[in-house]
This record gives C-alpha cells, structure tokens and sequence, in this order.
C-alpha cells in the first residue's frame, strides 16, 4: 500500500496538482477499487491533498489557479466567478471558498457573480458619476449599466452612495435615478397644470418622480389623493356644495359629472366615502357608490311601486287565505252578539271560539312575519317580495338618468321600504276584509235576530190555530226560517273553512256536506237546515253520512207507501213540538256567536193591541176593488180577535181557506169561506161587492165593540 500510495503521489505531481481517478489504473497498474481506497486513506493523512467529485487535487495546483486569477485580475480588474468556473471546471462555490483565499490581494471584492478589486471599483464610480452628471433626464440603472458595461449591482451601489453624499442632486426610486434638474423643469409643468385645474393626475406626477403626497407638502397645498388624481381643497368644497343642495332639495346627484372629466367612477366613489368618513355630508344622505341620493327621494322612489306592491299584498293575501282554512273569520271570532248588537263575554259555547281565536291571532303574526321578510334578493341573503329585474326594469323607465350601475346597490335600500309598504298594504286589506267580514256578520246577526220573534210566534200561531201539519208550516219556514239558516250556515262555512259563499237553496246541500267533511256541521244546524228540505233530505240531513250510505243498500226494498208520505207528516216525525224549532235555531245562532233574546211572553198583550190597531187601520184604507187584500188583512185581524196573533200565511185563496176554517166564530168563519167561495170566480159572484162590505164592517164593528168594552170596564 505505501508503495501504491507513493506512485499515485508521482501520478499526481506528473498531472501538474490535479488528475482524474479514473486514469489511475493505466499509470499505477491496479485496478480502480484499489486506487480509490488509497485515494481516500491519502486525503485523510494528508491535509493538502483532498478529493473533488473524481478529481485529486493537491494545494500546489489551488495555488497556481489563484496566482493567474489575480494575474488576470491585475489586467481587467473584474471577473465573473461562473467564467472562472467554466476556465477550470471547477464549481463555483469551490473556487470562492477554497481558491479566493488564496489570493494574496486585501483589496479584492467577492461578490454573488463577481470577484473585482478595489481599484475597479473606484474605476467604475468614476464612470457612473460622470454618467449621472451629463444625464439630463430619467434614466434606468439597468439601461446604464449595460450601456457601459457594468454591472448593474455596482452602478446601482455607486448611485446610491453619490445621492446620499450629496454627489449627485437627483433621487433614485424603483431602479430609476432622475436628476435634479429634470425635476425642476417638470415641477413647474404639474404647478402649472395644478394652477389652471385644480387637481393633479397621479399619473403626472409619476411621470416626474414625485408623490402626490410629498409635492403636496412641498407646496404647501391641501387637498385629498383619490385612486387617479389629487384634489384641491377648492374643488372638495365646490363639489360638497352641489351635494348638500341636491340632498336639501330631496333629489339626488352623480358626484362623477361634478369631477374633472378624466376622473374615474372610483375616483367619485372614493370622495364620497372620504366625505362621509369626515362627516361632511347631510346625515339624510344615502351613499350608492358615485351617487349620492336623499333619503326623501329614496322613499319617493319606493312609492311609484304602489301599483306593484298592492298587487303582491293581494298575492300574499289570497295565499294566506288558502292555507288557513279551518280558522275563524274576523267577525265570528270577535264574541257573541246580542240582540242589541252590542258584544258580549263569550259563555260556555264562546270558549271553544276563544281557542280558535288564539290560533288565528298566531296565522296573523306568522303572516306579518311574511310581509318583514320581504326583503329580497339581488344576489344577497335577503329575501325579497319584488323580484330585482322587476325593480330594475321600472327603474330603467321612470327614472333613466339614475346610472344602471349603481341599480343594484339602490334595489338593497328599496327592498325594506317595499317590503313596508306591502306590510302595510297587507295590513290595509286585512283590516278591510276584516271590517267587511264585520259588516257581513253583524247584517247576518240582525237578521237572525229580527227573525227570532217572528218565528216563535209563527209556530206558535200554528199551534194554538191547529195548523201545525198544514201547508202553512212549509210557508213560515220558507218566509221566516229559509234565509237566517242560509246566513248561519254561510257563517259556519266562514269559521271553518276560512272561505266565505253565498248559501242559498239550491247550494245549501253543497254546503251540509262541505261542513259534514270538515266536522264543523252542528245537530242543531243540521235539523234546522233538515226542516227546509223534503222527504229524503230531511232524513238525510239527520243522518250521518256513513249510516245513509249503509241504508243506501236495502233502500230498494221499502215499500213505495214509505216514499209517498206527506212532507208535514215528516216534519211532524222529526220534530216533538214546534217549540224545539225554535230552541235549534238559538242553539244554531249560539254556535255563530249570535244570541237570540227569549220572546217575552208579557209583552203579548201589548203587542197584540198594537197589531189589532194596525190592521185595523191597514183594513180602513185598503180599497173595496181589492177583494184578496180586504179577506186577507180581515182574516189576520180575526185571528187576533180570536187569540191567535203573529199567524203568517200568503194571501192566496188556499191560505185564507185555511185559516178561515180554523176561526171558532161560527159565523165569523161562515162568512169568511163564503167570501173565499166569491173571490175564486170573482167575475161570476154577484154578491162579492156585498160579501167585501158586510167582512169590513164586521170586523171594524168588532173592533169599536171591543174597544167601547174595554173602555166601560176601565
């Protein structure tokens, strides 16, 4: 091994300090295995030798490449660490870290790409400030540097440290030195620009190397910088003159239009803002990008979609009436009326009313709750109730000199003002469906009222008169009971199904079934709707409407004499006394929230002189021509004569048969069939004249009669 050692040291010195491993097994004759391990043992004994990638090198050889690169160094003063690295193939780093140390010159200067001693240096300084002093206008530090040949770093150095010393008068910013002398010549060019316009465009000043924020200091001048340009004071104030007039006057203004045309929208946007930040603007004003409006004419803007938020209010209000059915009207859930009209505390049947009342006031403020949303959309988490092309499109053709840029911005400030207003709207049409539902139960309250008295002392007329199972029970029912049953089932169909129609006798059975399906229909309803029909439908409308569909099965084997029975038969079956009528129709209106007061049997005297006067008159002056009018008032007053007050029946002969053979007087009633007899052929009757004249005197007579009674026993 020392012998191998000491050939591949021979190799070495022969090779001039450096050779390459691989050319050791054809000098030293052993394989390249061994010679790499003796390569390795040798680097480590000896520290002057050492080992690079597959290169041996020895400090003899690091010696002679640092003597010619300061030879080389003497003559060009500069050289580039990659040239030298390309000349001996050496890296880069090796030749800064191990070569340059051994240079035996204190004045060179390594740096990242170059190595320069310090007379280059002062060579080139001279070079840069004879440069900088024949420049007349802004130059790039790269442009020189490769203009003369230099590198950029040590011009740029070079620059630095004239301008910081006072060398040179100029400034050096981003790579660029400009000289003194050109800011001078073009300072007067932007004052001038500034002294005819008032503002400054920061490209100008750019152009000369200046901030608008130093010159502005320099001169002594105020003003605010925006995006594009500086602004004078003078122009500020002029500009936020136009824009307190247009926002006192309720109008609004484009802040560009009053900007330099060369100003931007940002620019117009940005002094808005600057404005508002120094709280210089009205505190009514509405900032939208370059566009400052009044809050006035914001609403008034608002307000020309009237048309537009009425018809989604009644959008809104058809929507919400579909989907509370089931819950009470406004004039059935507001108590129980009395006869006198006036509202009272609900009772047992009132309770259930109560609750259903709860539930509705929660569907109202769920509604509100709608119309506040309504707030919108445009791209943002509200929610709207106008869409926002619905908005701009109007805003296009009533207002177009609004810009459409800044459409999207206003859509934000109208859609909770519309959103009010079709709140408001909703409220308006709530309380007029409200008042109109009031109205409609308080004329339907009267009527059922005004027709209680009627009834029951219709029925019972029938029953002290015996006409109970005639056809004059169909009549007062048909008079008297036929229309308040429609309003009250018109009421019930409005509390429970939140709809309202108008019930009459041919849809009365519609309505049974629609109330039936729901499980609003009453018994007493019911039975009181049951009375109208006939036959088949009085059953039916006792009957559920499961048990008619299982009788529907053996309906066909009942004998015909089942459906041949009379309707007053019927009536008569389905009802236990005509006073239970009456009592249905106070529980019915009971359920509606009307009450009916008890006739009051000690004003039946009272009453009947009343009405014994009237007819009495009504009689006297009826004329003599008009035999069917005379029979019928006469047969009216006979039956009060005879106890039998409030007896309603048509005047048509059959009636006035009817109750002209039900007077107890026999000759009374003689003489009324016997008139009845004459007005069926009035033509043919020769004694009708007669007959008309001994009825009126007969009952006037009866009438002084029992008036002059009356009087002696007084």
């Amino acid at each position: 091994p020392e012998h191998l050692d000491q050939e591949i040291r021979e190799a070495l010195s022969c090779s001039g300090g450096r050779l390459d491993i691989t050319e050791l097994p054809g000098k030293v004759g052993v394989s390249i295995e061994h010679c790499e391990l003796r390569v390795e043992h040798l680097c480590k004994r000896d520290v002057s030798l050492q080992r690079l990638q597959n290169d041996l090198l020895d400090n003899q050889y690091l010696k002679y490449v640092a003597q010619e690169i300061e030879e080389s160094l003497q003559e060009e003063g500069c050289t580039a660490v990659s040239d030298l690295a390309t000349r001996y193939t050496l890296p880069a780093s090796f030749i800064k870290d191990r070569v340059l140390s051994l240079v035996d010159d204190d004045a060179l200067v390594i740096r990242q790409n170059s190595i320069h001693t310090q007379t280059h240096a002062m060579r080139v300084e001279r070079r840069v400030l004879g440069a900088l002093r024949a420049c007349t206008q802004p130059v790039s530090i790269v442009q020189l540097a490769g203009r003369h040949g230099l590198e950029a770093d040590m011009v740029a150095a070079a620059v630095q440290r004239f301008v910081s010393d006072g060398e040179i008068l100029g400034k050096l910013q981003a790579g660029t030195f400009t000289p003194r002398s050109y800011v001078d010549a073009q300072s007067s060019r932007v004052d001038d620009f500034f002294s005819a316009n008032q503002y400054l465009p920061l490209s100008l000043l750019r152009s000369v190397g200046l901030e608008a924020r130093d010159w502005a200091r320099t001169k002594n001048v105020e003003g605010v910088s925006l995006s594009t340009a500086f602004l004078a004071a003078q122009l500020l104030e002029t500009a936020r003159s136009s824009i307190t007039e247009a926002v006192a006057m309720d109008s609004w203004a484009d802040v560009q239009l009053l900007l330099p045309p060369s100003l931007t929208s940002e620019d117009a946007a940005e002094l808005l803002q600057h404005f508002a930040d120094q709280k210089q603007l009205p505190p009514n004003a509405v900032i939208l990008h370059r566009v400052i409006m009044s809050n006035s004419f914001v609403k008034g803007v608002a307000s020309n979609f009237d048309a537009e938020t009425k018809s989604v209010a009644q959008c809104l209000m058809v929507t919400q009436s579909t989907t509370r059915g089931g819950k009470k009207s406004a004039g059935g859930g507001g108590g129980v009326v009395d006869d006198s009209g006036a509202s009272k505390k609900k009772g047992k049947r009132g309770a259930r009313s109560k609750k259903g009342r709860g539930e509705e006031d929660d569907d109202d403020d769920g509604d509100r709750d709608v119309a506040a949303r309504g707030g919108g959309s445009g791209g943002s988490n509200r929610e709207t109730l106008l869409e926002d092309n619905v908005i701009s499109d109007k805003l296009l053709d009533d207002f177009p000199d609004i810009p459409a840029e800044i459409h999207e911005e206003l859509i934000g400030q109208l859609q909770p003002l519309l959103a009010a207003m079709v709140s408001e709207e909703q409220r308006v049409l709530q309380a007029e469906l409200e008042a109109k539902h009031q109205a409609k139960f308080e004329a339907s309250a009267k009527l059922v009222q005004e027709r209680h008295e009627p009834l029951v002392v219709g029925l019972r007329a029938l029953e002290a008169a015996g006409l109970q199972d005639s056809p004059l029970f169909q009549h007062l029912m048909r008079e008297v009971l036929a229309e308040p049953v429609h309003q009250l089932l018109a009421l019930r169909l409005q509390e429970i199904t939140g709809t309202g129609m108008e019930v009459t006798a041919a849809n009365r059975k519609q309505c049974l079934d629609k109330l039936q399906a729901t499980g609003g229909l009453t018994e007493e309803l019911s039975r009181l709707a049951g009375i109208m029909s006939k036959g088949k439908d009085v059953k039916e409308a006792k009957e559920p409407k499961d048990a008619r569909e299982t009788k529907a099965a053996g309906k066909n084997k009942k004998k015909d004499k089942e459906s041949r029975d009379s309707d007053s038969k019927v009536e008569a079956e389905s009802f236990e006394g005509l006073a239970e009528i009456a009592e249905f129709y106070q529980m019915a209106a009971r359920d509606c929230h009307i009450v009916c007061k008890k006739v009051d049997k000690k004003k039946d005297k009272a009453a009947i002189q009343e009405l014994r006067s009237s007819l009495q008159e009504k009689l006297k002056e009826i004329p003599s021509s008009d035999a069917l009018q005379v029979c019928w008032v006469g047969l009216q007053l006979a039956s009060v004569e005879e106890g039998v007050s409030g007896l309603l029946f048509p005047s048509e002969l059959w009636a006035l048969r009817l109750v002209a053979q039900k007077l107890s007087n026999k000759e009374l009633r003689t003489q009324a069939l016997s008139l009845c007899q004459s007005l069926e052929a009035p033509s043919e009757s020769e004694t009708l004249d007669g007959d008309i004249s001994k009825w009126r005197d007969r009952l006037l007579g009866s009438e002084e009669h029992a008036r002059a009674n009356k009087e002696s026993d007084s």
